[in-house]
């Protein structure tokens, strides 16, 4: 089934905001939602949006569970399959690990497995030789300015997952895209012997939304400009309106974290 990776994607912060994917489409000319596996409402969500025809999946982070150090990567990953069922993701669906703060090691078991294990994407037990989500397509997000020395670039490449770095640190001030992305590039080249300008997508801010902006993503839908409209329009989040600048990369995972631990 053919994929578009080339089109525009947005991460849907919380499904309670009120964001309207058709909103999305005609402003922004988005058609790729991705939700957090934790949301309650993102099964739902899900599959209306495949329903209308979008593309959409969803996107989960270690650090939500407490499952980021090394030893734990077979407890997320058997967390992720846990939740990838629960909110109902199918085959080619896109699912997105947010994988910043760990280590190589911890990327490398997440994804491919240990001797013996399953990973996400590939598998490295002799009996059962796929990943326990590799009909799913596949995606990496991180930091800025994340290089060979923190990442493990060859397993990136040898699973074929799609890199959206992100353009922006925890607290929503801007980082240099250009120079991010020609570091990832370049160190794909490197280290992984491998040309990757066709996998690595842009994640903007969605303040920062600019209308030339292409083949990319945004944190978040709820950032966007202009996304809820007047106040007459959405007269029950008007008074929540702040959520566009206080929902930044820090307290989303803040929230999730919460989420996680309260279940």
């Amino acid at each position: 089934m053919f994929y578009d990776w080339h089109g525009r994607m947005a991460w849907i912060g919380r499904t309670d905001s009120g964001v309207s994917r058709q909103r999305l489409r005609e402003r922004f000319k988005i058609d790729t939602f991705l939700y957090s596996l934790l949301d309650p409402g993102a099964k739902v969500h899900i599959a209306a949006c495949r329903a209308e025809g979008s593309q959409t999946g969803g996107y989960i982070d270690p650090h939500w569970f407490g499952l980021s150090d090394d030893g734990e990567a077979l407890q997320f990953r058997q967390k992720t399959d846990e939740l990838v069922a629960a909110v109902g993701m199918k085959a080619n669906d896109h699912l997105q690990i947010d994988c910043e703060l760990v280590s190589p090691e911890f990327l490398r078991r997440t994804v491919e497995g240990s001797t013996g294990n399953r990973g996400l994407f590939g598998s490295k037990n002799t009996q059962k030789p796929t990943g326990t989500q590799a009909d799913k397509r596949g995606s990496y997000t991180n930091m800025p300015f994340q290089n060979h020395t923190v990442v493990d670039f060859p397993v990136i490449a040898r699973y074929g997952l799609h890199w959206f770095p992100q353009l922006y640190y925890g607290d929503m001030s801007p980082a240099d895209a250009s120079a991010v992305i020609l570091e990832i590039l370049r160190d794909m080249r490197a280290w992984a012997g491998a040309n990757y300008a066709e996998q690595v997508h842009p994640f903007h801010d969605g303040l920062k939304y600019t209308t030339d902006q292409r083949d990319a993503a945004w944190f978040t839908a709820e950032r966007l400009p202009g996304i809820f409209g007047f106040a007459a329009e959405q007269p029950v989040f008007a008074a929540t309106l702040d959520l566009q600048k206080s929902l930044t990369r820090t307290t989303l995972r803040e929230y999730y974290k919460d989420l996680a631990n309260s279940a």
